[in-house]
């Protein structure tokens, strides 16, 4: 691949018979059942990076330079718009870290990471509020939120505040918390991995 993109003059001809391996492999993964998040589609980004180097070797020195220089911005932007959630970060097309749950799910937004967040949030804005938690992971909750309670996915009657898994909403159990929470908006999103609804 790389002794193509060095070839200028068979540059073109070489990108049509190079994108057919990961446009394939593309409509492959979106027919497939398989879950498993950007590793499944990870030969169609290496070649899609080959494919633009290639590109920006046929521009002249002055476009490639404006060319390169706009994508280390881009670049730039995007890590400092996911910080610090890098985990559930989904491009700006799909709004980002607040929204990714909403478009994929389990390990591609949720390891269950934002405890630590989750804990300051809960001490500068709901000091007094019950914390209810709904929460996919292992660690262990009291060493966060050490008043915070476990509510069972078929609860109904709680009053306070439910720390929702993204993971178990969207994926383990859809509806498991529908009892608490089924007309209900959250109203605050700590780090794209956790849910926060008012019941």
């Amino acid at each position: 691949a790389f002794i193509c993109i060095m070839n200028r003059r068979n540059w073109p001809k070489s990108a049509k018979w190079m994108s057919l391996v990961p446009v394939l492999q593309l409509l492959f993964s979106m027919a497939s059942a398989t879950n498993i998040g950007i590793r499944h589609i990870l030969l169609f980004v290496v070649f899609l990076s080959i494919l633009g180097g290639g590109a920006i070797t046929l521009m002249s020195e002055r476009r490639a330079a404006y060319a390169t220089f706009a994508i280390i911005v881009a670049g730039l932007f995007v890590t400092w718009n996911s910080y610090p959630s890098y985990i559930p970060y989904a491009n700006a097309l799909f709004r980002g870290t607040e929204s990714s749950y909403k478009y994929s799910s389990n390990s591609n937004v949720d390891w269950g990471q934002d405890l630590g967040r989750l804990a300051d949030y809960v001490k500068k804005n709901l000091p007094n509020e019950q914390i209810w938690m709904g929460y996919f992971g292992w660690a262990p909750i009291e060493a966060y939120l050490p008043n915070a309670k476990w509510a069972k996915a078929s609860a109904t009657g709680l009053h306070g505040v439910l720390a929702l898994s993204t993971s178990i909403r969207t994926v383990i159990d859809p509806t498991a918390y529908d009892g608490l929470i089924r007309g209900k908006n959250p109203f605050a999103n700590i780090g794209g991995s956790i849910l926060l609804y008012r019941i």
